[in-house]
C-alpha cells in the first residue's frame, strides 16, 4: 500500500516537469468547472494553456506563476445556446521574473528567445478577468512581455495592472472587445518601453486607462467604435504617443498626456444628434497635438497646452452650439 501511494505522488509530481502542460475541461452540464494553478519558482514548465470550453455556467481559473514560465493560453467559453449569462471569472497573476525562457518548445511562438508571452480569449457574458504581471515590491519582474486578450459579450469587467519592469524592458498589450457594457480599467507602472493597444466595439463600454511615466516609450493606441463609449487615457511618458479614434454617437473622452515631446493623434466622427465632450490635457514642453473632429450633434472639444513650444494643427468641424476651445 505505501509503495503504491509513493508511486502515485511521484506521477503527480513529473506531470508539472513538462515542458508543456495543457488543461481542458469540457462542460457537458450547467455545473461550473474549476481550475486553480499556483505554483512558485517553475522550473520545468514552459507552456501552460488552460481550456474551459462552453457548456457550463459560473466556470474559474485560479492561476498564478513566477520563474521561467515562457508562454500561457487562457480560453473560456460561454453557454453553447448563447441564451444566459456565463459568469466565467479569471485571476491571472504573473511572476515571470526570470530571462530564462524554451520558445524552441513552443509551437508558433512570434517573439524571439527572451519574450514570454500570455493570451486568453473569453466568450460569453458577465466574465471577469483580474490579471497582474509583476508586483510593486519587486523591481525585477519581468523582461519582456507579450499581452493578447480577447472578449465577445456583454457586461464583461476586465482588470489589469502591471508594475515593474526595468528600465530597458518591452511590454506590448493588446485587448479587442466586441459586446456592450463592458468595463475595462488598466493601470501600467514605471516600466521599460510600453505599446499599449486596445480596441472597443460596441455601444456603453467604459475604458480607463492609466500609464506611468518612465524612462521607456510609450504608444497608446485605443479606439471605441460604437454609441456611448467612454474614455480616460492618462499617459506620462518623455516622448509619449497617444492614438485614440472614436466614432458613434453620444461620445465621451479624456486625454491627459504629462511628460515632455507628448503627441496627441484624435480622430473623433460623431455619427447622430447626441452630446459629445472631449477634453486633452498635455502639461510638458513641446507637446503637439493632430486633431480632426466631425460632430454633427455639435457638442464640445477643449485642447489645453500647458508646456512651452506647444503645437496645434486642427481640423475641427462642430454643428451649430458646438464649441472648440484650444489654450496654449
Amino acid at each position: 500500500m505505501l509503495k503504491k501511494k509513493l508511486n502515485r505522488e511521484n506521477t503527480l509530481k513529473n506531470l508539472f516537469k513538462l515542458s508543456t502542460l495543457s488543461l481542458a475541461l469540457s462542460a457537458t452540464s450547467v455545473f461550473a468547472n474549476e481550475i486553480t494553478f499556483n505554483q512558485r519558482d517553475t522550473v520545468g514548465v514552459s507552456n501552460l494553456t488552460f481550456e474551459q470550453d462552453s457548456g457550463g455556467s459560473a466556470n474559474s481559473i485560479d492561476f498564478g506563476t513566477s520563474g521561467n514560465m515562457t508562454s500561457v493560453v487562457i480560453k473560456q467559453s460561454g453557454d453553447e445556446d448563447g441564451e444566459t449569462s456565463s459568469g466565467n471569472t479569471a485571476t491571472v497573476e504573473l511572476y515571470t521574473n526570470s530571462d530564462t525562457t524554451s520558445f524552441d518548445a513552443s509551437e508558433g511562438a512570434t517573439r524571439g528567445d527572451d519574450w514570454k508571452t500570455f493570451s486568453a480569449t473569453f466568450d460569453g457574458d458577465n466574465n471577469v478577468l483580474a490579471f497582474s504581471l509583476g508586483t510593486a515590491g519587486d523591481a525585477t519582474q519581468y523582461n519582456d512581455v507579450d499581452i493578447d486578450l480577447a472578449v465577445t459579450g456583454d457586461d464583461n469587467s476586465l482588470t489589469h495592472t502591471i508594475a515593474n519592469g526595468l528600465s530597458g524592458d518591452s511590454l506590448q498589450f493588446g485587448g479587442v472587445v466586441n459586446g456592450n457594457d463592458n468595463t475595462v480599467v488598466a493601470t501600467l507602472g514605471a516600466v521599460g518601453d510600453i505599446a499599449f493597444n486596445y480596441d472597443i466595439q460596441g455601444n456603453e463600454n467604459s475604458l480607463t486607462a492609466t500609464l506611468a511615466g518612465a524612462t521607456g516609450g510609450r504608444t497608446v493606441d485605443i479606439s471605441l467604435n460604437g454609441n456611448s463609449n467612454v474614455w480616460t487615457a492618462t499617459a506620462n511618458s518623455t516622448d509619449g504617443i497617444l492614438n485614440v479614434s472614436a466614432e458613434g454617437s453620444n461620445i465621451t473622452g479624456t486625454n491627459t498626456q504629462g511628460g515632455p515631446n507628448a503627441e496627441l493623434q484624435l480622430e473623433v466622427n460623431q455619427t447622430g444628434l447626441a452630446a459629445l465632450a472631449i477634453t486633452t490635457t498635455q502639461s510638458g514642453a513641446n507637446g503637439y497635438a493632430d486633431v480632426t473632429v466631425n460632430a454633427v450633434g455639435g457638442g464640445a472639444f477643449t485642447l489645453t497646452q500647458a508646456g512651452a513650444n506647444a503645437r496645434f494643427v486642427g481640423d475641427i468641424n462642430l454643428a451649430s452650439g458646438g464649441a472648440a476651445t484650444i489654450t496654449q
